[in-house]
């Protein structure tokens, strides 16, 4: 719907015959001189910008006469009856949601697993990743059994086999952290550090670090002097920096002095 009744026109000479045909006195001089005309005897290709307002949905803008009954917001815009069947079609129920346009995002309910999760039509017609419970369900069925590419890879199958353990090795490996020596030793490691990452300086998750490395020196595997105390982000960051086996005193001090771990304090 046209908002103006009135609105101002320059002199064309392709339009001033069709206005001096309704009574109009037209100026016939160009360089800016403009004259009021009603709306509705604008011509039909008119250019002349007039104020609108939507009858769908009531938003105005500001738009060409020609291009009156054109809305920005409602183009292109699915019925919503036809988003109701194509919903349905695809196994869920609309629960609410105002639907503008296909990235509108709307409460929706699967019907097999009777999960609830807001998604939009654009990607319900492409049916990727719609329902998380029944995508995950799926995922799970996909890498299951003789699909999952680690099946029977077990023992010296296994990608990370070390050669290098004996038997006695791998078993101390698996119930290290559950003796109560070991947490012993890790827990005197931190109260002995007043609880506080020797990094950062910080008291968040804590981990107790052997300066020489398990593997090589079991003789100081529990002795309190052999470790320090870390935050879990700084733990991670030494090994990452370092690697997993083998490592020394001397790479820990490196570490710390060169401040590579982004939480240690200026």
């Amino acid at each position: 719907m046209v908002l103006d009744e009135f609105v101002e026109v320059q002199y064309s000479p392709n339009t001033y015959k069709h206005f001096e045909a309704l009574g109009y006195v037209v100026p016939r001089k160009r360089g800016g001189v403009t004259f009021k005309v009603r709306t509705e005897h604008l011509p039909e290709k008119s250019r002349s910008l007039v104020r609108v307002r939507c009858d769908k949905c009531k938003a105005e803008s500001v738009k060409s006469y020609d291009r009156r009954d054109s809305c920005l917001v409602c183009r292109g815009r699915t019925p919503s009856q036809k988003v109701r069947k194509i919903v349905e079609a695809s196994g869920f129920s609309w629960l609410g949601g105002e639907y503008r346009n296909n990235r509108s995002l709307l409460d929706l309910k699967c019907l097999k697993c009777s999960t609830e999760f807001a998604q939009c039509l654009h990607e319900i017609e492409k049916m990727v990743y719609v329902c998380p419970t029944c995508y995950l369900e799926s995922l799970r069925e996909r890498v299951k059994g003789e699909n999952n590419p680690m099946h029977g890879k077990s023992g010296i199958l296994n990608p990370a086999w070390d050669d290098s353990l004996t038997d006695a090795d791998r078993a101390l490996r698996i119930t290290r952290r559950q003796c109560k020596k070991y947490q012993r030793w890790s827990y005197l490691i931190k109260e002995a550090a007043g609880f506080i990452c020797d990094c950062c300086r910080e008291n968040r998750k804590l981990n107790s670090h052997h300066l020489k490395n398990w593997k090589d020196h079991p003789k100081a595997r529990y002795d309190v002097t052999n470790g320090v105390c870390l935050c879990e982000e700084c733990h991670k960051a030494f090994h990452a920096e370092n690697g997993k086996s083998c490592n020394t005193a001397a790479q820990y001090y490196q570490f710390k002095e060169n401040s590579q771990c982004q939480h240690i304090a200026a």
